[in-house]
């Protein structure tokens, strides 16, 4: 795991039953999209998966 940064390797270790539990994404565009992509190859559900959406977005 890197300092300050969640990933695939932290979440398996720490967070049991992934499909089971539902994702709220917010922060930079750049980190919302990784999480996007990469909960449902760890078998979260597509429907369990939110996000922000900020008018603007791509112009942050």
């Amino acid at each position: 795991m890197r300092l300050n940064y969640l990933d695939e390797i932290a979440i398996r270790k720490y967070v049991p039953d992934l499909a089971k539990l539902y994702f709220y994404i917010s922060g930079p565009k750049p980190m919302v999209v990784d999480f996007e992509e990469l909960l449902p190859g760890m078998g979260v559900p597509a429907e369990h998966i939110k996000r922000d959406y900020f008018p603007g977005y791509d112009r942050l």
